[in-house]
């Protein structure tokens, strides 16, 4: 449903910017740098993949799979 997926784009651009916010104030950097903007894309991406694979796994556990990814 082209909604839902623009609402999920939007959600996601918030998520990943938390991240990139933290990571570069941890490093001293500033939050739209490459290392904190890479580090929030992947850290979406093992998000997104872990519950993948929990929708695709009756007996998985999503804490189990992100602890995994991460």
């Amino acid at each position: 449903v082209p909604s839902l997926v623009a609402h999920s784009t939007i959600r996601y651009a918030s998520w990943r910017q938390v991240i990139a916010d933290v990571v570069g104030e941890r490093l001293g950097i500033a939050a739209s740098g490459l290392v904190p903007q890479t580090i929030g894309w992947v850290s979406l991406g093992v998000s997104i993949a872990a519950y993948e694979q929990w929708l695709a796994h009756d007996d998985a556990e999503l804490s189990d799979l992100l602890d995994q990814g991460f």
